[in-house]
Parts: structure tokens; sequence; C-alpha cells
């Protein structure tokens, strides 16, 4: 499924957050690193495909499906980032 990226100030955490769905639909890492390395090319960044690889899919799914609302995935996705921002 392909994602448009196109917020240039925020790419970072944009493909920290594509990363963390691609793992959502069940990619591998390799394809999850390809796809980022494409994009970011010398942009980038260790942390943020050790943020890919760390990130626990299984959890946010059991909660959406739990709550039956899926932009409570969303919500905490970006509670994340936002987190690891800081």
């Amino acid at each position: 499924m392909p994602i448009l990226r196109s917020l240039p100030l925020l790419q970072h955490r944009t493909a920290c957050l594509v990363g963390c769905l691609r793992k959502m639909q069940r990619w591998s890492l390799l394809s999850i690193f390809d796809e980022y390395q494409r994009f970011a090319a010398a942009k980038a960044r260790v942390s943020d495909q050790r943020f890919m690889e760390l990130f626990d899919a299984s959890s946010l799914k059991r909660n959406a499906f739990a709550t039956r609302e899926v932009g409570l995935v969303k919500t905490k996705l970006v509670a994340i980032l936002e987190e690891r921002a800081n």
C-alpha cells in the first residue's frame, strides 16, 4: 500500500510512522528498512531504524481490536513519536 510522504519538516517522524505502519502490516524489517533507505537516502538515521525495529505493533493491534477504535492506534503512535522527539 503506497503512502505519500510530503512533510519535509517532519520527515523523520513521518518515516517512523510509516515504518511502524508497515510493521503492523506484517512487512519484514528488511523490507521496511529498504523502503526507509530509498526515501531517506543521505538523511537516514540509525535511531529511526532502531525505533522501528523495537516498535511493538502487536500491543497497538490488541488495543485497537479490544476497543474497536482504530483512531486510538493513531493517537497512541503519534504520542509515542512525540515523546521520542522530546
